[in-house]
């Protein structure tokens, strides 16, 4: 954030017409003038708060997406309530995560909206890099 906070592209740099020192909340509800032509950046403020919650979204899931469909065929041994109920707890958490990051960067410079979706990319691909090196690892070993 001090990085983004201290860098002059942030005061004075524009993206298809969004400053991005401007939060996507301003750009949003900035209709004056021509906004239908995003002379004052709505579709692209709009374009990447929908990006950035997405990729938030799917960032947050692809392990347990990835999980789930690598366990799929697993038979459950017995439940067991303590475990089930961290999980819970867990889930929930990441969920509140997720509503906090997004609602920050709807009142954040749209900067943070472009670092935060950018860093979702970039753990989607380690999961994914993660993930397929424990399975080559895994058919090496036999399991």
């Amino acid at each position: 954030w001090s990085a983004l906070e201290g860098s002059s592209a942030l005061t004075t740099g524009s993206f298809l017409n969004l400053r991005l020192s401007d939060s996507i909340q301003t750009a949003l509800f900035n209709t004056t003038g021509t906004w239908w032509l995003n002379t004052t950046g709505w579709w692209t403020a709009l374009v990447l708060f929908l990006i950035m919650s997405v990729t938030q979204f799917v960032s947050m899931m692809l392990p347990q997406w990835i999980t789930k469909y690598r366990n799929k065929n697993n038979p459950k041994l017995s439940k067991n309530p303590a475990q089930d109920k961290a999980s819970s707890q867990m889930k929930w958490m990441s969920y509140g995560m997720l509503i906090f990051t997004i609602i920050m960067g709807f009142f954040l410079p749209a900067a943070m909206g472009v670092y935060w979706a950018i860093g979702a990319l970039i753990s989607m691909i380690q999961t994914a890099i993660t993930q397929a090196v424990m399975i080559k690892k895994q058919k090496n070993r036999g399991i």
